[in-house]
């Protein structure tokens, strides 16, 4: 496990004195994109489970910083970020915008270490054992999403969108078959205003192309994605 942090809690280091897990450690936010930077995902993929940021280390800009880089390295670990104290309802807040950015799971800072490392051996060969693949249908039109290599497929054709653009389809496909409002979209996926996603949902629909129509826009009301699902 990669940690993240200006400083490894006592409990992370007594497991791995105690051999119950073993960790690196990246103490910057630098140093954790020059490590991502190094080390392609080939390399990456079997030394560790997953990246865990402690979020005590650094500001919540920081932390969405360093999830998005992540996914636009493709990085195929799945990546935690351990919660700071606070209410429940700033946690959960919080909680929505980095799951928006691609981590996999948020956890308190009351987690019991050995767990997590177990949770995280099981999502990684779990993800190895099946690939997480949905369909979408519409109109005769088919859209193959693989979630793990966050990309699509729409009639054979393989589309790897834009960063920002996988981060609205993925609000969009979580919500799929509901209408979205376009502040909630603006929060969730930390856009400047109400212009700057309507550009986002017009670069979306292009990458979407024959399945555009999925994507469906009431005026005054919100977006929404809007198809047959078949579970992969």
């Amino acid at each position: 496990m990669l940690y993240v942090g200006t400083r490894v809690p006592w409990e992370l280091h007594a497991a791995k004195r105690r051999k119950a897990l073993n960790y690196d450690v990246a103490l910057t936010k630098d140093q954790y994109s020059m490590f991502l930077e190094r080390y392609d995902t080939e390399r990456f993929g079997p030394g560790y489970m997953g990246v865990l940021i402690d979020e005590q280390s650094f500001d919540e800009e920081s932390v969405k910083s360093m999830l998005t880089f992540a996914l636009r390295k493709q990085l195929a670990q799945p990546v935690v970020v351990l919660l700071d104290t606070g209410t429940s309802d700033v946690q959960s807040a919080r909680q929505l915008q980095y799951l928006a950015r691609g981590a996999a799971f948020c956890v308190s800072s009351t987690v019991e270490y050995e767990e997590l490392y177990r949770m995280l051996e099981m999502r990684v060969f779990t993800s190895r054992e099946r690939e997480h693949v949905d369909t979408l249908e519409l109109g005769g039109v088919q859209l193959i999403v693989d979630v793990e290599r966050r990309r699509f497929e729409i009639d054979g054709e393989a589309v790897e969108p834009w960063p920002k653009s996988w981060l609205l389809f993925s609000a969009l496909y979580a919500r799929r078959n509901k209408l979205v409002t376009a502040d909630h979209l603006v929060e969730l996926c930390d856009f400047t205003n109400d212009t700057d996603l309507r550009s986002h949902i017009f670069r979306l629909r292009k990458e979407l192309g024959k399945a555009k129509n999925m994507l469906r826009t009431r005026r005054s009301v919100g977006y929404g994605l809007f198809a047959t699902t078949t579970p992969g």
